[in-house]
């Protein structure tokens, strides 16, 4: 009995790395099969995660002369490294204009109160068109004095529906000092802050589900273009899946006939290897200024090995990005989006 305990203790390590491989495996499928039910595309969003795991477990089964499992796992690392691999950094000669603009997108997070980390970042990035998603009557009032720099604004607010069960666990789990239920206000808006005037500004009709987003046009060195601030619903339930899905959709067709340089910028709520934002990027023929500028997994900031890209922007050809980056954490679960762009 006490041999046999040995033997299991000793051949424990190889079981639980067995399973683990095998469940990352699984996982990595079922990401490819996300039209066929709604949780599976949330175990699209997690490559990277499963690459390094993989990878790691390829090694140690290398290591262990387990080559059956090695080749498998590594080929299912080198599946998902494919997905990853365009948006690995690339050293992109983008040629300078005296003429740039920088917007700022950030998901402010309507229980985060760090107001004075939002000012100072605000402040020292000196974008010239800001857009604030999750924005509240509190969070107006702690950034008043640095909203009211910027000449032109415009806000729209939107009812929230109902936080779900897994959503609100999700929400504890991550900020656990806070009550998803009790803080979960009614109505959110988008904020849109600009030092260049509006021609002309729009956002979805109040219906029950709109798309939330705000469409404003600009003028910008005798050029037009138009931006949209987007903050579309997590699909953590089927119903919510549906949603997010209708309002990738309409957002499309809004998106697709336009013939002036475009930009979207915000949160998303889905990640890069989705269907249905590959099915977006399709339809709209848009850029994703991450590729070949890094990943960015964006969400969540308090917990890293599991952070995933899920805050995009998205342009035109005519737009030009010099720049994608991140901001700092400013105690938001999204990390802010910045981007520096010219208009050919």
């Amino acid at each position: 009995l006490y041999i046999q305990a040995l033997k299991f203790i000793k051949s424990y390590p190889k079981k639980i790395l067995f399973v683990l491989s095998a469940t990352i495996i699984l996982l990595s499928i079922t990401g490819f099969l996300d039209r066929l039910w709604w949780g599976f595309e949330l175990t699209s969003h997690f490559r990277v995660q499963y690459f390094w795991l993989l990878a790691l477990s390829a090694t140690w089964f290398t290591f262990g002369k387990k080559w059956n499992y090695a080749i498998i796992a590594a080929i299912f690392a080198l599946v998902n490294l494919s997905l990853i691999i365009p948006y690995i950094p690339t050293a992109k000669v983008v040629q300078a204009s005296q003429y740039t603009l920088r917007s700022l997108s950030i998901n402010l997070d309507f229980r985060n109160s760090s107001y004075d980390k939002a000012t100072s970042f605000i402040t020292r990035s000196k974008p010239d068109i800001l857009v604030l998603e999750e924005f509240t009557d509190e969070w107006e009032k702690g950034l008043k004095n640095t909203l009211s720099t910027f000449p032109h604004s415009y806000r729209f607010t939107y009812p929230t529906p109902p936080p779900s069960p897994i959503g609100s666990k999700l929400h504890s789990y991550f900020t656990p000092s806070t009550s998803y239920e009790k803080y979960a206000p009614k109505k959110i808006s988008i904020g849109l802050f600009s030092h260049l005037p509006f021609e002309n500004i729009r956002a979805s009709h109040p219906n029950p589900y709109p798309v939330p987003h705000v469409k404003a046009k600009f003028k910008f060195k005798g050029k037009d273009f138009i931006l949209f601030g987007v903050h579309l619903i997590s699909p953590v339930t089927k119903k919510r899946s549906e949603i997010r899905n209708k309002q990738l959709l309409t957002l499309a067709n809004m998106v697709k006939d336009l013939d002036q340089p475009t930009i979207l910028i915000g949160d998303f709520n889905t990640s890069p290897w989705s269907s249905y934002f590959k099915d977006f990027i399709q339809m709209t023929r848009l850029k994703e200024s991450r590729k070949g500028a890094g990943l960015h997994p964006s969400w969540p900031t308090p917990f890293i090995p599991l952070r995933i890209p899920i805050d995009h922007s998205l342009t035109s050809n005519e737009i030009t990005v010099q720049s994608f980056s991140f901001g700092p954490n400013i105690g938001s679960d999204h990390f802010p989006i910045i981007l520096d762009f010219s208009i050919n």
